[in-house]
Order: C-alpha cells, then sequence, then structure tokens
C-alpha cells in the first residue's frame, strides 16, 4: 500500500494509541466525580489541557472536546452567532473553507443572517483591503481556516489579525484542523480555533474548540455536567489525553519532518512536471504536504480509481466534500473547469519515501498511456 491521503486522515501513531489503551485500564474514573479515581482522571485533563494550551501559545484557553472538527465548527460558529448578545447579522467567510465551515453558514444564511464570501487575490489568498471593506459595526463574526485543505493555501494570519484589531466587536474565527502539525501556530489573537486528532496521527472521534474564556456560546446539545458549560456529556479522558499526546508527537522533531516533506514535494514537482498532460494548482503559498495537479484530459476520477487498483492512495476532493463531479475550489483558484474536472490532490507526509513518489509518478504515466 502506498498511501498519498494524508490530508484526508492520518494512520494513528502507536505511542498515541498504546496510551490510549493504558490509560483506558488504569483510569476508569469519570473526571466529574470526587472520589479519588474521579479526581485522577481530571488530572489527567488538566495535563493535557496545558499541554495543549503550550503548543499554540495560549494562557489558560477554554478548551471544549468535541467528536471532531466538524462539531466544533458547528458549536464555534453557531454556538456564538445564536447565542451573543451583541447586535448583528453580519458575517464573512472564504472560498475556501471546510465544508464544515460553510455548511454552518448557510444555515445560518438560511436563519437571516447576511453572509459575504471576501475576495481573494490569484493565489486565493485574502485580499486584506476587500476584507477590510466588508467589515461593518454589525459583523459579528469572519471564519477563515489558516490552511486550505484541497489547495494547501495559507492564509495570511498576522495581516487578517492586524485588520480584526481595528473591529474589537468582531470575533475571528479558524479552522486550524490543516495547519496543525504543519505550520507552528500563535493563536494568542484569534478568537475561536477547532482543530481535529485524526488528521495528527491521533485517534478519530475527538476534537477541540478553543475559545477566549469571556465568550458565552449557545449549547448544541442539552444534558448533564461536563468540562463546559457549551458541552455536555462524561468527559472521554483517554481521547482528551491522546489528543495532547498527539500533538506532542506532531510536534516533536519538526523541523526534521519538514525538510523531509519538502525533498518529498521537490521530487514530486520534479517528476511530475515530467508529464505534459500536467498543471500544478498548489502555488508558492501552500503548504509542501497539499499538491493539487491538474492532469488535463483526464477525469479525476478514473484516474483515482486507477490507482486505487495499484494500492496508491490520492483523493479528487476534500473527504468531506461536495458530491460535484470536479473541484468547486480548483475551479474558484483556475477559473478552468477542466482543470477542476482533471484534479487530484496528493497529501504527504514525513512517513512518505522517495521510492513511493516515484512509483506513484510511473503509474500515473502507465495511466495517461
Amino acid at each position: 500500500m502506498i498511501y498519498f491521503d494524508y490530508a484526508a486522515t492520518t494512520p494513528v501513531d502507536e505511542r498515541v494509541l498504546e496510551r490510549f489503551v493504558d490509560i483506558c485500564r488504569r483510569y476508569p474514573g469519570n473526571s466529574n466525580s470526587s472520589h479519588a479515581l474521579g479526581i485522577a482522571s481530571k488530572n489527567l485533563v488538566s495535563d493535557a489541557q496545558n499541554r495543549i494550551a503550550a503548543h499554540f501559545q495560549l494562557d489558560s484557553p477554554d478548551i471544549i472536546y468535541t467528536s471532531g472538527a466538524t462539531e466544533a465548527n458547528n458549536l464555534g460558529i453557531i454556538g456564538y452567532v445564536t447565542g451573543t448578545h451583541y447586535p448583528g447579522k453580519h458575517l464573512i467567510t472564504t472560498g475556501y473553507e471546510h465544508s464544515s465551515v460553510t455548511a454552518c453558514f448557510a444555515k445560518l444564511a438560511q436563519a437571516g443572517y447576511q453572509v459575504d464570501v471576501v475576495e481573494s487575490d490569484r493565489y486565493g489568498r485574502v485580499d486584506m483591503n476587500a476584507l477590510a471593506h466588508l467589515i461593518r459595526p454589525d459583523t459579528l463574526l469572519v471564519s477563515i481556516g489558516i490552511v486550505n485543505g484541497e489547495i494547501g493555501i495559507i492564509q495570511d494570519l498576522p495581516k487578517i489579525q492586524e485588520v480584526l484589531s481595528r473591529h474589537p466587536n468582531t470575533l475571528f474565527h479558524s479552522d486550524v484542523t490543516q495547519a496543525v502539525g504543519k505550520l507552528r501556530l500563535d493563536l494568542s489573537n484569534v478568537d475561536l480555533a477547532t482543530f481535529s486528532g485524526h488528521k495528527i496521527y491521533g485517534l478519530k472521534g475527538i476534537g477541540a474548540l478553543i475559545k477566549k474564556k469571556n465568550l458565552v456560546l449557545k449549547p448544541l446539545f442539552v444534558g448533564g455536567k461536563s468540562l463546559s458549560s457549551s458541552r455536555p456529556g462524561t468527559p472521554p479522558v483517554p481521547l482528551i489525553h491522546s489528543l495532547a499526546d498527539a500533538l506532542d508527537n506532531v510536534y516533536d522533531e519538526y523541523d526534521k519532518k519538514q525538510l523531509k516533506i519538502r525533498k518529498l514535494r521537490q521530487l514530486l514537482m520534479q517528476r511530475l512536471k515530467e508529464i505534459p498532460e500536467s498543471l500544478w494548482n498548489s502555488n508558492k503559498y501552500c503548504v509542501p504536504e497539499i499538491n493539487n495537479i491538474s492532469f488535463m484530459g483526464l477525469n479525476a476520477k478514473v484516474l483515482q480509481e486507477t490507482l486505487s487498483q495499484q494500492e496508491i492512495y490520492v483523493s479528487t476532493q476534500t473527504a468531506c466534500g461536495s458530491d460535484l463531479d470536479f473541484s468547486a475550489q480548483v475551479f474558484r483558484l483556475t477559473n478552468d473547469e477542466k482543470r477542476a474536472y482533471s484534479s487530484i490532490r496528493i497529501s504527504l507526509s514525513s512517513l512518505n519515501t522517495p521510492e513511493e513518489i516515484n512509483r506513484l509518478a510511473q503509474a500515473i504515466q502507465e495511466a495517461i498511456r
């Protein structure tokens, strides 16, 4: 098996899995319980919370643990917009967000909120002048993901924060799911941030919403006591601890991993540019892990299936994307429908090897022939 779909999900790090099983066995107590086993479990949660906060340069944030980034985005966006007492009906997002973000704004638009999609430049990066002009006194929320999951576009976080600093009543939400582990992140000026464990070699079923302590969210669920009034339910202590472990591991030897991934990307570019039909959709403002390429004249889904039959795995869109036959995000970036129909995403990891890159290139060349 040759795996190039790490942006969709990652294999579980054995260290994370082993520690998860160990905690399941050794700490059976409910962290809401006041007995010794409950207190021991609560201490594990506190330890995880401190480690997560440290990775994002945060001082005692409010971290709400969710089933993943989709739930976290729903709670952060809809929970804030519908729960705030600040008057306003205006929201801003981009055209390069994950479907769990765009679906939230579609739902809010149906409820009577006005949603504007900010213009982007030719690289897919937010136009700062356009963003500044869009913000109004009644703008409640701006939602911009740091790294796009299909093309790999990196947004300019400091410049976005600079624009928003002039509007203290407008909150900033960012889905950082695809940025965690790929970039070092300072989230100290982000009001709401969301990410998921399964993108960073952690377990599926755990994610987090990090919020400023003074923010009030309208819960999506009702129920008993938990770690936060915004999300009821028994805290999944082993999963929470596994999220912190995954973060520790993904940033361990970070520079060494990044150097390897950049070398792999250089080889990938070199080999695929040998194919006359190839056009690179990812650009200089993209993370090296995510590479979107069109092979003109080929149907992307047919190419994906051809590779899959050889146990080589790539994707055509984000795994949570729409049912369209083409990539809406590639079409938005290139304004070329043929490129959008023929685009595939090759997402890399430090676990990949040059031999796998060469095998992929060979398989694509054979498929074209």
